[in-house]
């Protein structure tokens, strides 16, 4: 399984790649098996409103199947904490409906 970190219009230091990869980690330890790729992008809007100036976006490459969850935020690190539930919730409702499928 690969992590890919991208960033866009911001330079990513070690704190947030390490934050990133904790987080999604988490996600691809316990469902390293049926992952191949993780893709993360981090972009900074500065046309959008302050409140939504972060996005923070991961397609996760299962199987053939894609999930993808993004979020707007203010803070970079909220907005990671919060696409890591979001893709952990996808990673589980997708396991559960192959298992039942096999």
């Amino acid at each position: 399984m690969r992590l890919h970190i991208q960033g866009r219009n911001f330079k990513i230091t070690d704190a947030i790649q390490a934050y990133v990869t904790q987080k999604i980690g988490k996600a691809a330890r316990h469902y390293d098996h049926i992952m191949t790729n993780i893709d993360v992008k981090l972009m900074r809007q500065p046309n959008r409103h302050p409140a939504d100036q972060n996005l923070v976006a991961v397609t996760v490459y299962v199987n053939g199947d894609v999930l993808r969850a993004e979020e707007h935020h203010d803070d970079l690190f909220a907005c990671i904490d919060v696409v890591a539930d979001k893709i952990i919730r996808q990673l589980k409702k997708y396991k559960t409906k192959r298992s039942y499928h096999a």
